[in-house]
């Protein structure tokens, strides 16, 4: 964990975006299965 610290401000917000848009994407994914 310690590497995450070096990493500047503007990587850790992409890093979180990328998450996440990823998570919110399974979500969508799950509800569209669902819906099926």
């Amino acid at each position: 964990m310690s590497s995450y610290n070096h990493l500047t401000l503007k990587d850790r917000e992409c890093i979180l975006l990328g998450v996440t848009l990823k998570d919110t994407y399974q979500v969508i994914a799950q509800r569209v299965g669902c819906s099926k």
